[in-house]
């Protein structure tokens, strides 16, 4: 009954999430908590050393002879240097190195933290209606545990309603002035219940803090896994369209090959000097062994006295500025002998790369026919002249 009365007035922001998110916020506020309280117990242990050299002080004034409340609020510092001191030292021995390290002894010592500083602050509070009548201390340390410490409202209504009932207690014991009493009993509960509210509000933000912060990461996680897929499905087609287009040259170059290997004229690709490739017909034709052509500079294959001519026909061809479609040279065959060809050349992909494919064509007959006919025609000019001297 009284959970579902603070869910209504705090509402959960966790409603609807997964349970292990709340776990993990426990986790971590838990965290926060006992590293705050182990700090702030030993600034108020520390705290306590300067207080007590003003209680020597008040005690040479004779102030514990004249007002009992000094004498007992000496021996308070004291039990509040070595509460806190010991506090201290004890949380500083199992303290945690991240929030996953977080048990069970660790809450129960920020509870414990809560209810000391609570406690004693109330007992000061009471000790000074012998002095000075005030409930300061009390106050401050309600408004500084609220503000310092993020409690859970049940967990800090429980401490802020056992406090306020020993404080109310405590001035009826110790109150004379009925006034200050009333003026006390109207003040106590309702800074008390000012100072819970704070709690729970702090509280509450800090969670709200962390749902945001919790579905922002969930957004960005989605969204990293919508752009991952999307990227995997590119990927993919892209893959598909590689292999797509690699089956498609992979049967482009099966056909040429088996075009090429039936060709009568001498078919070489290269790629740079390299000769990629040799056709059956380029072994008839060059005198080479298509595995002594494999690997070879191109020009090797070229007459000498004709190299030059031929690899300023190949760059103009390329640029597309030779002057004829073909060129006419000799090949160094391997019995070196020499033999006619006419080369044509273009640009081609082969094996994954831009290369230059050469088609050379035997015109060693047709060289020699026409050398023939040269003689033939120059002897008949010689014959003709040769008669008309006559």
């Amino acid at each position: 009954m009284l959970k579902r009365t603070f869910t209504r007035m705090f509402p959960d922001p966790f409603a609807g999430m997964a349970d292990e998110h709340r776990r993990e916020f426990i986790r971590q506020t838990a965290f926060i908590n006992f590293t705050r309280a182990r700090v702030f117990s030993a600034i108020l242990g520390a705290l306590q050393l300067p207080l007590i050299l003003v209680d020597h002080q008040n005690k040479a004034k004779g102030l514990w002879a004249s007002t009992p409340g000094y004498r007992s609020l000496y021996v308070l510092h004291l039990v509040i240097g070595a509460a806190f001191l010991l506090y201290s030292f004890s949380a500083y021995a199992i303290r945690p190195r991240q929030p996953a390290d977080i048990a069970l002894r660790h809450r129960v010592m920020v509870i414990l933290f809560a209810a000391l500083g609570l406690f004693l602050s109330v007992a000061v509070s009471v000790n000074d209606q012998l002095i000075h009548g005030q409930i300061t201390v009390y106050l401050i340390a309600a408004f500084w545990m609220a503000a310092g410490l993020s409690l859970d409202a049940v967990t800090s209504f429980l401490l802020y309603g056992a406090v306020t009932a020993l404080l109310m207690a405590g001035l009826q014991l110790y109150q004379q002035d009925a006034a200050v009493l009333l003026g006390h009993a109207i003040n106590g509960p309702l800074l008390s219940l000012l100072a819970w509210l704070l709690s729970g509000s702090l509280y509450r933000a800090r969670e709200r803090e962390f749902v945001q912060g919790t579905i922002i990461q969930q957004q960005r996680l989605q969204v990293k896994e919508l752009e991952l897929r999307q990227l995997m499905l590119e990927r993919e087609k892209l893959h598909e369209a590689v292999e797509q287009s690699t089956r498609s040259l992979q049967e482009s170059e099966a056909k040429f090959r088996t075009l090429a290997e039936t060709s009568t004229a001498a078919i070489i690709i290269r790629r740079g000097g390299k000769i990629l490739y040799a056709n059956p017909a380029a072994e008839t034709v060059t005198g080479y062994p298509v595995r002594e052509i494999l690997g070879r500079e191109f020009p090797v294959l070229v007459h000498p006295e004709h190299r030059s001519m031929v690899q300023d026909w190949e760059r103009l061809a390329m640029s597309g500025g030779a002057p004829s479609a073909s060129c006419e040279f000799k090949v160094l065959r391997r019995s070196f002998d020499d033999r006619w060809v006419m080369m044509t050349a273009g640009r081609i992909e082969f094996e994954g790369g831009p290369s230059i494919i050469v088609m050379l064509y035997d015109i060693n007959d047709r060289k020699k026919l026409e050398g023939r006919l040269r003689f033939a025609r120059g002897s008949d000019e010689r014959a003709v002249e040769a008669a008309s001297l006559k």
